[in-house]
């Protein structure tokens, strides 16, 4: 059964909207309007930096006291959503992340998984910004048959396979924020 306000676009890919509720919204713009921005590193090099991979900048929001109820929402959101869809062996969740795109910014096509990220199983992303507030910075999931670009309707959060191939397309004007974490397991055998 599909719920009006969530759509499965195929098995391996789940789209929800409203899925972050106010107290993590204010909790995110609290953190987006703050001066902790940096570069975004690639892969297992933790050395941010602009590249011809990647120009986005992000905050990581460690857990803590303060993100400790964000930090709960998006677990028991990965719970339910693997529970229904994925069934995935999955036993944690890591790095949360706000991503910044900025006019020109981007990140190619990419796997959240590999390296010492092996043990990433479900990626989330989920979109922070006002679709009508910047143009550009289109994420894109590659599939085998078609590839499928990402809803942009603010607050909709999109579960897919870490081994999903995906890209940020150059962002054209404005700026668009968005926050991306992973549900994490023994490595897929």
């Amino acid at each position: 059964m599909i719920i009006p306000d969530q759509k499965r676009i195929q098995p391996e890919i789940y789209l929800t909207h409203d899925f972050l509720d106010t107290a993590c919204l204010e909790y995110i713009n609290h953190l987006i309007d703050t001066e902790k921005w940096e570069y975004s590193w690639i892969g297992d090099n933790k050395k941010p930096k602009e590249t011809s991979v990647r120009n986005t900048q992000n905050i990581i929001i460690d857990h803590d006291n303060d993100s400790d109820y964000l930090y709960k929402s998006l677990g028991q959101k990965f719970i339910t959503v693997n529970e229904k869809y994925f069934h995935y062996h999955v036993s944690s969740m890591i790095d949360v992340f706000i991503l910044k795109y900025e006019i020109g910014c981007f990140y190619k096509a990419h796997l959240d998984i590999g390296g010492q990220a092996s043990n990433r199983k479900i990626s989330l992303i989920a979109q922070l910004s006002d679709p009508n507030n910047y143009t550009g910075c289109d994420t894109i999931l590659h599939r085998s048959h078609d590839p499928i670009v990402l809803d942009k309707t603010f607050n909709g959060g999109t579960f897919f396979p870490s081994y999903l191939l995906h890209e940020a397309t150059p962002l054209l004007t404005g700026t668009r924020y968005a926050l991306v974490t992973w549900a994490c397991g023994e490595p897929f055998r």
